[in-house]
């Protein structure tokens, strides 16, 4: 069910989402916020990616916030896994930042 389906609650809705976001990052004119309604009038439902959300909602300022506290920590964080240099209690650390990351690709935001 959830990966033969296309509502916005299952696979394809993450994926739908996530490509919105992808299409438009590259034209300047959507780095402005314009808010939820343009994706819920094609889609009738909220993103289920949330850098989607942020970048609706707060723009490109926005989505470079959310890199640079979530995703980049992340990267930071398993450069230093790989040439070992991070302690048990960091590397506790870093498994929390990798389930806020991966969390907050897949839920729905708003």
């Amino acid at each position: 069910r959830r990966f033969d389906s296309d509502n916005m609650g299952t696979f394809w809705g993450r994926l739908h989402s996530a490509g919105y976001l992808y299409e438009r990052i590259w034209n300047p004119l959507w780095w402005l916020p314009r808010g939820l309604s343009t994706f819920q009038s094609i889609y009738g439902s909220l993103p289920h990616h949330v850098p989607t959300a942020i970048f609706l909602q707060a723009g490109m300022m926005g989505l470079i916030g959310w890199f640079i506290l979530i995703a980049f920590p992340v990267i930071k964080g398993a450069v230093l896994i790989l040439k070992s240099k991070i302690d048990i209690e960091e590397a506790d650390i870093l498994c929390g930042g990798v389930i806020s990351l991966v969390a907050s690709l897949a839920l729905a935001g708003a």
